[in-house]
């Protein structure tokens, strides 16, 4: 049997692991194409992140957050409107206390709900 050099990821790695699983949540993008980014350089048994990954990395974080800062401060300036509403033909249905049912793609009586579950519906 070969025998093979045991290594280990650092703290450092760790962190930008858990990072980059963070990123690609906030984001929607794979896990996996985030993590095939990442650059280790090895001392000692150790894998721990270069410094150029470390830099790009968080420049890219650092432009994700200005981007986010710019649109919030568009829709604060109404530069963007933002239209909450994407389904006009279910207004009716709040005032009428009918709401859709995602599985069976039905009407719901919430109400009705309520009286099931035992909700006060007062507490809505």
């Amino acid at each position: 049997m070969t025998k093979t050099n045991e290594l280990t990821l650092s703290d450092t790695a760790i962190g930008h692991i858990a990072k980059a699983l963070q990123v690609s949540m906030l984001t929607g993008t794979d896990v996996v194409d985030n993590l095939r980014l990442m650059r280790f350089n090895l001392t000692e048994n150790v894998l721990d992140p270069t410094e150029e990954y470390i830099t790009n990395f968080d420049k890219n974080i650092n432009d994700m957050l200005q981007e986010a800062i710019d649109y919030m401060n568009a829709v604060e300036s109404g530069e963007i409107e933002i239209d909450y509403d994407d389904d006009d033909e279910d207004d009716d249905d709040y005032e009428s206390g009918l709401d859709d049912d995602p599985v069976t793609d039905s009407k719901i009586d919430l109400a009705e709900v309520a009286k099931e579950e035992e909700i006060d519906v007062e507490d809505w």
